[in-house]
């Protein structure tokens, strides 16, 4: 029988030597992966950060968009309530004269109803007639052309300038429908023969409404005791400011379709609290809510220069935390129904109209106003956003920390100092179908190989390929192996959900198998040492 001392000496060599490449190896093999891991992690980077770049762009962009409505919207609804001023004033001669139409005729075809108004007691607005010829002659719009441009005919889309005397609607669709007319010769053909009358009395009515109704009649019914109450000692500025606001609490003109009013290839409907139910809210309260001084307010936002920065201070961050259900949610809750004495359903409303699950103006009116604005979507604009972070820092100057763990910061290549690596080289180099990309499996290869060796010509190859320069072909090469080494362990530990750093296990495993093999190899061979010495001894 063999002797045994010799034969677990033996034993020891041949498993000690074994572990000592099975720690190198192991080790190896999962530093392998941590480097083919580096196209993924800043793949998965950016598909964590997308997102969240978008949804906080619609929520920081509410009060620009706000303001831009404001700004583009204002003009069309102050054109709109003098629409309404005209329908509402034709309205008033329908009414005032009988039998039917006697009104509509004499505003079109008196040449001096001035007169015949002031002598009723009535602010002496001139007629269509009377302002054209200059009260000199009648311009003869007959009874059926009277009817039609009263009324217009819904069935093939002619408007009427009463069709609507709550909302000019009638009198807006009539000015549009001429002015595309103008430039549209089968349009004109339509409404000189549906609205009866000649294409010089369309224009005579239609330079009347914009030239002197709005220009003139109606300041004079303002400054009458045909004025109605709620509108005495305003203008039309001024009622169309209370008309905006009460079109957000109340939906008062029905929904707007703000891609409509602005002229837009779709729809962006949205704007209204108020709708499809009328919050109630007073004109007080619906300013304090738009105004971006008032710390309560969801208008009011930090700005960095020009651009809105979101700050837990903020009154659209105290709306956004009143969304949710913690007790500081129910805290700031009570907080903002306090400040602008609010129902519990108005609140209600804007957080609805704010956050909605279905619809809010976060998701349905800013990115549609944002593509109108910027000539882009949300989406790609976080797209450049995140390119110029990575590349330059552009957003956080100091670096963005990826909400994972502790937080994880040091992933951007322009971070602290901006590579000035511009943006169609930043898209090549997270483009998979490039050959040089960092997020290319053969392109990181060929990244690798410049760490050791960046004189190849491999560097001057993807430096042009990727519109590159020296500088910042050398700015990556720099950042590369911190990336590798320090942030995809992080990043696989947290994809993964293991319980340790794949990197210190890495260490781990080439120490803690290397040098038990180093001892048993050593084990083995004073054994063999030892068991000589006795015999010979």
């Amino acid at each position: 029988m063999p002797n045994k001392t010799k034969i677990i000496s033996i034993i020891a060599i041949i498993v000690g030597v074994g572990l000592i490449p099975t720690g190198i190896g192991i080790s190896a093999a999962i530093n392998d992966e941590m480097a083919q891991g580096v196209p993924d992690a800043l793949l998965g980077i950016q598909e964590e950060i997308l997102p969240e770049i978008n949804d906080t762009l619609k929520t920081m962009g509410i009060p620009d968009v706000l303001s831009g409505i404001y700004v583009e919207g204002f003009p069309l609804i102050h054109f709109l309530v003098n629409c309404t001023f005209v329908a509402g004033g034709l309205s008033e001669f329908y009414n005032m004269f009988a039998p039917a139409l006697t009104g509509i005729d004499l505003i079109l075809n008196n040449p001096v109803i001035s007169s015949l108004l002031e002598f009723l007691g009535f602010p002496p607005i001139k007629g269509v007639s009377e302002y054209i010829t200059n009260a000199t002659m009648s311009l003869n719009y007959t009874a059926t052309a009277q009817e039609k441009l009263t009324f217009g005919n819904e069935t093939i889309g002619l408007p009427g300038l009463m069709e609507d005397i709550d909302v000019g609607w009638g009198v807006l669709d009539y000015l549009n429908l001429y002015e595309e007319a103008s430039n549209d010769s089968i349009k004109k053909d339509f409404m000189i023969t549906n609205y009866n009358a000649t294409w010089g009395q369309l224009t005579n009515l239609t330079n009347y409404i914009t030239d002197y109704y709005m220009v003139e009649a109606i300041n004079l019914i303002l400054q009458s005791s045909m004025c109605p109450p709620e509108y005495v000692g305003l203008t039309t500025v001024d009622i169309t400011d209370l008309m905006y606001y009460d079109q957000w609490a109340n939906a008062s003109m029905g929904q707007l379709d703000l891609g409509d009013l602005l002229g837009l290839p779709y729809s962006v409907i949205g704007f209204e609290a108020g709708f499809p139910d009328a919050t109630n809210i007073s004109l007080a309260t619906t300013l304090e809510l738009f105004n971006p001084t008032n710390e309560y307010a969801f208008m009011n936002i930090t700005y960095s220069g020009d651009l809105p920065s979101l700050q837990e201070t903020d009154g659209l961050a105290k709306w956004l935390v009143a969304n949710a259900s913690d007790d500081l949610a129910n805290t700031t809750k009570v907080a903002l129904k306090t400040v602008f004495n609010l129902e519990d359903f108005q609140f209600d409303a804007i957080i609805n109209w704010l956050w909605g699950y279905d619809h809010s103006f976060k998701e349905d009116v800013v990115p549609g106003l944002f593509l109108y604005d910027m000539g882009m979507t949300v989406t790609s604009y976080s797209e450049i956003l995140f390119y110029a972070q990575w590349t330059n820092g552009t957003l956080y100057p100091n670096g963005l920390v990826l909400p994972i763990g502790n937080g994880i910061s040091g992933w951007e290549v322009g971070v602290p100092t901006p590579s000035e690596i511009q943006l169609v080289s930043a898209e090549l180099l997270f483009d998979v179908s490039n050959n040089y990309a960092l997020v290319n499996p053969s392109g990181i290869q060929s990244w690798y190989s410049l760490l050791n060796n960046p004189n190849q010509p491999v560097f001057v190859q993807a430096m042009t390929t990727l519109d590159l320069s020296y500088s910042q072909m050398n700015a990556i090469v720099k950042w590369l192996p911190k990336f590798r080494d320090e942030i995809v362990p992080i990043l696989a530990q947290y994809e993964m959900n293991l319980p340790f750093n794949p990197s210190i296990l890495s260490a781990g495993l080439l120490y803690g198998m290397t040098i038990p093999g180093g001892i048993l190899a050593a084990l083995g061979v004073t054994m063999i040492i030892l068991r000589k010495r006795k015999v010979e001894g």
